[in-house]
């Protein structure tokens, strides 16, 4: 553990030293009364002279209305974890436009939750050296904790945090007798159903004990000390990312396949308008679609990898390069698999060495009896690379889209190529 005697000033420092190509976004998380908001506030002016621009902002401007919030009961634990806030506003108003290959537009509240009534915030530049400093529970759920260039977990005691509550709540709930019923019964439950789900103090990049403010230390986890990228690299759409705290799915000699995030949603926009990666699919000006509805079907996905969107990354740069999708066997025991490529990565036989990992995940995970690919008739690229992993040619189709779509989609003429398990055990089988 680090002692310093000003805690304050010793993360001021290393916030500031972080460099990247967008805001860094610091979150700031503890318990209710732990001291976030004291903290973020005490960061501002020190930052400030370090000549970094300072946005402040609190999950408190991004509660659920009322009927969310109480659904599973006024004084339910649970209902408090799970309801309390939109966590899809505060990526989109937030994290995402102040994130890698964001715009740099930010809204801070969306929600007064005083009044229940949304809030028509206007949206802000940010300069892209700024530092967000956000406060708020629950920053480390997975909805949120990917999003931080660095982390803060205030740690304090219940009973501290209670005392301070009764005090500082009182004029709120009526009276200190009433705070402290809400928090016995509401809060503190809530937290400890977050602390054991999600252990937010080993994940955080830095641990403030602050049982007592005066006597504050701090603690780094070394697992998380590289903050930033190195001197010529980028943050950000196909350049390099802050280190992904995302496990890999799949691992090639080149690629890491993982799981899609709404983080990923500039990748996607960049990828599904581009008019040359999509015209094989039937969209020859790009699909027409916004980021917002991007943010909302990677939010929509659920927890299994199959039928899900994949991200492929360059392992040696950290670049996004593309997409992959794995869907599980069909009533006759097809699988199938989609890869899409950004242009700038054609050529370089990586979807040969991703398609391959995808069958054997599939062979190897699956009980499928085949695994199907339908390339473009035109994408010759595409036909060379199912060639390539021992595809066999079985039939062709013509797609055609539902009528509401063909003011912007075309009918898509295509093959369809199967590897079937047999010949993939013969051809992976060494004696």
């Amino acid at each position: 553990m680090t002692r310093s005697s000003d805690v304050v000033l010793q993360l001021a420092d290393m916030i500031a030293e972080i460099k990247l190509s967008h805001p860094v976004r610091v979150g700031i998380d503890g318990v209710d009364a732990a001291g976030k908001t004291m903290l973020a506030d005490e960061l501002a002016k020190p930052l400030s002279a370090r000549d970094r621009h300072v946005i402040r902002v609190s999950v408190d401007g991004f509660h659920n209305p009322a009927d969310i919030r109480y659904r599973q009961g006024r004084n339910s634990p649970r209902g408090y974890y799970e309801d309390s806030f939109n966590h899809e506003a505060i990526l989109s108003c937030i994290l995402l436009p102040l994130g890698p290959g964001g715009n740099l537009k930010y809204r801070s509240e969306q929600f007064n939750y005083r009044t229940n009534s949304q809030v028509e915030a206007p949206w802000r530049d940010a300069p892209h050296d700024s530092v967000l400093l956000f406060d708020g529970v629950f920053l480390h759920r997975p909805e949120l904790r990917q999003y931080w260039d660095l982390s803060v977990f205030i740690h304090a005691g219940f009973d501290t945090t209670l005392t301070r509550a009764t005090i500082r709540d009182s004029e709120i709930s009526g009276s200190p007798d009433e705070t402290r019923e809400i928090y016995i019964q509401r809060y503190i439950p809530g937290q400890k159903i977050y602390l054991s789900a999600e252990l937010p103090s080993e994940k955080a990049t830095v641990v403030v004990h602050n049982d007592e403010i005066e006597n504050r230390t701090l603690t780094i986890n070394r697992r998380y000390r590289r903050l930033q990228p190195k001197v010529g690299e980028k943050s950000g759409l196909c350049e390099r990312r802050t280190p992904s705290r995302i496990s890999p799915l799949l691992e090639t000699h080149r690629l890491i396949v993982r799981l899609a995030t709404p983080e990923d949603a500039d990748f996607f926009y960049e990828l599904w308008t581009n008019s040359r990666v999509m015209t094989n699919v039937g969209f020859p000006q790009g699909l027409q679609i916004t980021r917002r509805e991007i943010v909302e079907k990677l939010m929509a996905q659920g927890e299994s990898e199959f039928g899900r969107l994949l991200v492929v990354e360059e392992k040696a740069t950290g670049t996004v390069i593309g997409e992959s999708k794995m869907y599980s066997p069909n009533e006759r025991g097809i699988a199938s698999t989609d890869v899409k490529l950004l242009p700038a990565f054609w050529g370089n036989k990586y979807g040969v060495e991703l398609k391959n990992e995808l069958l054997t995940y599939l062979f190897t995970h699956t009980e499928c009896e085949a695994i199907e690919a339908t390339p473009n008739v035109e994408n010759i690229a595409s036909i060379k690379m199912q060639e390539a992993v021992g595809g066999i040619l079985v039939g062709e189709e013509t797609y055609e889209f539902p009528k509401t779509m063909r003011d912007h989609a075309k009918p898509v003429h295509h093959y369809i190529y199967r590897v079937h398990r047999t010949d993939w055990e013969s051809s992976n089988s060494h004696g």
